[in-house]
């Protein structure tokens, strides 16, 4: 199909909420409100077993101890990696120049 750009705009703008509305993601037992004592109820009636403590085994002993790096200034704040430079990275960098990076459109 192919739309004259006017047409394609109104298209894409009755998608988006006006101001004040609030997107519903989750409603029935999985709301919010009563997500918890709905669920015990859906386990209870399905005669499934309780769920072991939940945060236990998410994570590997690697991924707690990301978890839990401070920062090594204030030894306060988590420290969160925000990008890894590899070393021709910085060399690029080091020589005011900026980076081609590929994109992908799709």
């Amino acid at each position: 199909m192919t739309l004259d750009a006017v047409e394609f705009i109104r298209r894409f703008l009755l998608h988006i909420l006006p101001p004040g509305f609030v997107k519903i993601l989750h409603f029935g037992f999985l709301a919010n409100r009563n997500r918890s004592a709905r669920l015990d109820l859906c386990r209870k009636l399905l005669n499934a077993p309780a769920p072991a403590d939940a945060s236990a085994g998410l994570l590997t002993d690697q991924q707690k101890q990301a978890a839990e790096r401070r920062c090594p200034a204030c030894q306060i704040g988590a420290l969160r990696i925000v990008e890894c430079l590899s070393s021709d990275d910085l060399l690029i960098l080091s020589r005011g120049t900026s980076p081609v990076y590929q994109m992908d459109s799709s």
